[in-house]
């Protein structure tokens, strides 16, 4: 009988000690798009197999610009992270102790803040075949806004006699 031989490729380059007729590796996210064939030889011959091709689904979360806020009560504040996988990503914003999704896109905009939105918040990307990730957790805290004084004591002085009813107004 004719002995066969097989020669494994990724692309045009030749993989080293890759002979078998299986070709076993672990993926990585590198790997993605990259086709694989083999060459078949015997002694009458050689045929190189069609290409096949590897789809490596991941995703990769870059929160490193995520952090807490402070912010006082009125105030807009965004919170922002970026991911990339295969295939695309989706984004579903959530705050601890809330099923609420509070935004669907890579940030999350809080307009007017009150002491409700108070709380922890993270983003969680998925994209339906990866395990999805999620963001670390960064707190809002909502302050209450120092009171303003409109108008100052009025009026500025008084003078009266005793036992009579002073009144003093002030607009904060």
């Amino acid at each position: 009988p004719k002995k066969t031989t097989c020669q494994w490729y990724q692309g045009d380059a030749e993989l080293k000690d890759e002979t078998g007729d299986e070709l076993v590796f672990k993926a990585r996210k590198d790997d993605n798009g990259k086709k694989y064939k083999c060459k078949v030889s015997n002694e009458a011959g050689e045929t190189i197999s069609s290409p096949a091709q590897l789809s490596v689904h991941y995703i990769e979360i870059d929160d490193d610009n995520l952090a807490d806020k402070t912010v006082t009560v009125g105030a807009s504040i965004t919170f922002e992270i970026s991911a990339k996988g295969n295939p695309s990503v989706k984004y579903k914003w959530l705050k601890v102790g809330s099923s609420k999704t509070y935004s669907t896109k890579n940030s999350l905009k809080i307009s007017n803040t009150d002491k409700n939105h108070e709380g922890q918040y993270y983003c969680e990307v998925y994209n339906g075949f990866a395990d999805s990730k999620t963001s670390k957790k960064v707190a809002l805290t909502v302050n209450l806004e120092k009171p303003r004084i409109i108008e100052h004591p009025s009026p500025e002085e008084q003078a009266v006699e005793v036992g009579t009813k002073v009144t003093f107004k002030i607009k904060a």
